[in-house]
């Protein structure tokens, strides 16, 4: 993935916050980019020891 993210470990609500997400110019969402973006933020949940994720913003 070329892009940044805004992301925080809420353990207070065992959640991971993905608070936004960026496409670098000329990058599109495909069905294997959103599969393997979902696959990285399930293994950053697992390594800050939260057991949820939470998206609060859209890919876009």
């Amino acid at each position: 993935m070329v892009g940044r993210i805004d992301m925080k470990a809420d353990r207070a609500k065992d959640a991971l916050v993905v608070k936004q997400v960026w496409l670098e110019h000329g990058f599109g969402w495909t069905g294997a980019r959103v599969r393997k973006l979902e696959a990285e933020f399930a293994r950053m949940a697992r390594f800050v020891g939260v057991g949820d994720i939470r998206w609060e913003c859209a890919l876009g």
